[in-house]
């Protein structure tokens, strides 16, 4: 009989975060955001080092960064004023990011989603730096992998090795411009930040987290118009009874393809309670619990952030984090 493991899917508003507790260790995925206009109103948002220092959990022994936007790497350098960390596992290598800076000089306009991309690379590097510098072992994970990560099977079903790569040959010629001054450079430097944001979410890792009868598909941001539609992707879907909606449940985050025969008894959302940028639509749940009916199974859909006003969640409008088994009776507990 195996020990068993919970699950905490944190409370960070509109942004991923998800700590496996078990006999073998912790493995956090993502760390939530950092933007102070995320953690306000009053449905229970904490951010992660918070969370962390009222469970007074001061290691983390895995650390799974899935890709580099904000809200899912922007609450991790106060976290680790706080905890220390053993293992570090990215979609990229870290040679990679040797020679990048951003250099932009102040007064220049940015787009909203380049200001916020910036802030996740900086963020990003100064991470690389500090593990380096406190010899964390950072590994990269590439598609096919299988490892045993503490108590959990993982199996890395994303990003392709083809948008790595196009998404790091984006970071080289970043690197290229960065010395230069003249208009021409921050022109091009915005044009690639831009580019970089937008490719980011592909980069997401796609991730297949097993222990026991649970089966968790643990996809980030990354949208089913980014998977490889071929039988041999549908057929590693099979036994998926637990979906981390990608893309925070909005409306690109579901496909028959992928997910119709998919035994799903469990649903999470990261979601805002306000559904910004249209997170949570409710078509999404629709879908899926039409899919799940045809299939004579009941789907429970849980959601980070307790959304306001919404079809598919009765429950309270204030919580802090959800703790699910996985002992395949996806029971679960409020916590505030």
């Amino acid at each position: 009989m195996k020990d068993s493991v919970s699950l905490h899917m944190l409370n960070v508003g509109y942004g991923d975060a998800f700590l496996f507790k078990g006999a073998g260790g912790t493995c956090l995925l993502d760390a939530g955001g950092n933007l102070p206009e995320e953690f306000t109103g009053d449905s229970g948002r904490m951010r992660v080092c918070d969370w962390f220092a009222e469970q007074d959990i001061k290691h983390i022994d895995h650390l799974i960064i899935s890709h580099i936007h904000e809200d899912h790497l922007g609450g991790l350098l106060p976290l680790l004023e706080q905890v220390t960390v053993t293992h570090v596992w990215t979609p990229f290598p870290v040679e990679a990011f040797a020679e990048v800076a951003v250099c932009l000089p102040s007064h220049v306009f940015l787009p909203k989603n380049v200001e916020l991309f910036v802030s996740s690379l900086e963020d990003y590097l100064v991470l690389l730096e500090y593990f380096e510098f406190e010899g964390t072992q950072v590994h990269q994970l590439r598609q096919g992998d299988v490892h045993m990560i503490g108590d959990l099977n993982i199996e890395v079903l994303s990003p392709a090795p083809t948008v790595v790569a196009k998404f790091l040959n984006l970071i080289e010629e970043l690197s290229l411009w960065t010395d230069e001054e003249n208009d021409q450079a921050v022109e091009r430097q915005i044009a690639l930040l831009d580019h970089l944001d937008k490719l980011s979410n592909g980069t997401s890792f796609i991730l297949k987290i097993s222990f026991a009868s649970f089966v968790g598909l643990f996809c980030a941001d990354n949208t089913p118009q980014n998977w490889q539609r071929t039988a041999a992707v549908k057929e590693a879907l099979i036994d998926v009874n637990v979906l981390k909606l990608p893309h925070h449940g909005q409306i690109d985050s579901i496909d028959p393809f992928f997910m119709e025969d998919m035994p799903l008894r469990l649903c999470l959302t990261t979601s805002s309670s306000t559904c910004k940028y249209n997170s949570a639509a409710p078509i999404v749940y629709e879908q899926l619990k039409h899919w799940a009916e045809n299939d004579g199974r009941d789907l429970l859909c849980l959601f980070s952030d307790p959304p306001r006003d919404h079809p598919f969640w009765q429950g309270p409008d204030r919580y802090a984090s959800i703790e699910i088994s996985t002992d395949g009776t996806f029971t679960y507990q409020l916590n505030n």
